[in-house]
């Protein structure tokens, strides 16, 4: 079959033959040219350059993805290592705070109330034991002391405990103007017996 010009033609030529040939076999008179081939040609030219910039970019994009791979991490900190953002070991207190005397004697009957008030207002935190291991503890990974050493509140006065309870430190809240001043030396008083302090009998 010999070769027509239509068949060394560009895309858009041959539609426009296919096209005039359509208009023949109906017998109409109308055509309208379509696109050139220089047209698409040219399309076709500016599509080969987006894609090579593409091409180009998504090398970039490799190399410095492998270059923050190869960069050297820091440790992760380990839950033994969390810093607790509170502890009741690092507050600054007033001496005059300092020395404030409990008036709730230590009794078993006062360390029954602060035991309730411990319950339901640090348990959450330091465990229902005091032993630190609460379970917002544990969700916030806070190292929290454990109130059952004999140590862990040995260096602090019943005016210092009062203060820390009622100043509180994030994310511990202040008890100040929320708890009634008995209960937080009631507490006091249930924070002693847990680290082994044994409280008088309470006298009817």
């Amino acid at each position: 079959m010999p070769h027509t010009p239509r068949h060394f033609a560009g895309l858009g030529k041959q539609i426009e033959y296919w096209m005039i040939g359509r208009v023949r076999r109906e017998g109409l008179d109308v055509y309208v040219p379509l696109v050139d081939d220089e047209a698409i040609d040219a399309t076709r030219t500016k599509l080969k350059i987006l894609l090579a910039a593409v091409v180009v970019l998504v090398a970039e994009v490799s190399v410095l993805a492998q270059e923050k791979k190869n960069e050297p991490q820091a440790p992760a900190a380990s839950d033994s290592q969390a810093v607790p953002a509170s502890s009741p070991h690092n507050y600054v207190i007033s001496p005059e705070d300092a020395a404030k005397k409990n008036p709730s004697r230590f009794t078993d009957a006062s360390v029954d109330r602060g035991k309730k008030v411990f319950k339901t207002q640090c348990a959450v935190c330091h465990g229902e034991k005091g032993d630190g291991k609460g379970d917002l503890a544990k969700e916030m990974k806070l190292k929290l002391p454990d109130f059952t050493q004999p140590d862990s509140l040995s260096k602090r006065t019943d005016g210092e405990l009062f203060a820390i309870v009622a100043t509180g430190k994030e994310p511990m809240p202040s008890e100040k103007g929320r708890m009634p001043e008995p209960q937080v030396w009631d507490l006091v008083n249930h924070l002693r017996a847990l680290s082994g302090k044994v409280p008088a009998k309470a006298t009817p």
